[in-house]
């Protein structure tokens, strides 16, 4: 599991993955490249664990064992880290997914006007390119647009998650998603 740990006292970030749980003492232990990053030991930071793909923070007390092990024990639970910059939509809509010769039928879960969240049945490298096709309520056109994955992450019965933005959008089509998805 990922672990990025902030240090306000430094200003400092460092990243490592997790190497034990001690649920006696509730407290884990993180590997990192360099555990001096975070300062003095016993100072507050801020980790972000992804769990299940899913960011979340919490504050955390931190205690350097040795120069690559920092022990961690939590202050405050550990809550749902937002990453998107703007706010996401629910819907249910079938699109069509051109990747180079292959177009796939997927189905698009979440929208906004930087972006989507797909259903789809394989799973693609982040920062690949595909053309979506779909169909939005007023709009006469289907809404034509490139799009970059960010994420993709499998999502049960053999689907996959992708996290995707858009990276061309017409003019018409993008200030229509504003109207919708404010």
């Amino acid at each position: 599991m990922q672990v990025q740990i902030y240090s306000p006292q430094t200003g400092n970030t460092c990243e490592g993955r997790l190497a034990r749980v001690d649920s006696e003492r509730q407290s884990f232990v993180v590997h990192v490249e360099n555990a001096a990053l975070i300062g003095r030991s016993g100072g507050l930071v801020q980790a972000t664990l992804c769990v299940g793909g899913a960011p979340r923070q919490l504050t955390a007390q931190a205690a350097i064992i040795d120069p690559t092990s920092v022990l961690l024990t939590p202050i405050t639970p550990a809550r749902h880290a937002e990453r998107r910059t703007r706010k996401r939509y629910s819907i249910r809509a079938e699109a069509q997914l051109q990747l180079g010769d292959a177009t796939l039928t997927v189905s698009v879960v979440n929208i906004s006007v930087s972006g989507v969240g797909i259903l789809a049945p394989v799973s693609i490298e982040i920062g690949t390119r595909g053309r979506l096709q779909m169909n939005l309520v007023g709009l006469g056109e289907p809404l034509i647009s490139t799009i970059e994955a960010r994420h993709c992450r499998p999502n049960g019965d053999a689907q996959f998650y992708i996290g995707a933005v858009f990276v061309e959008l017409n003019r018409s089509d993008a200030l229509w998603l504003r109207k919708l998805f404010p």
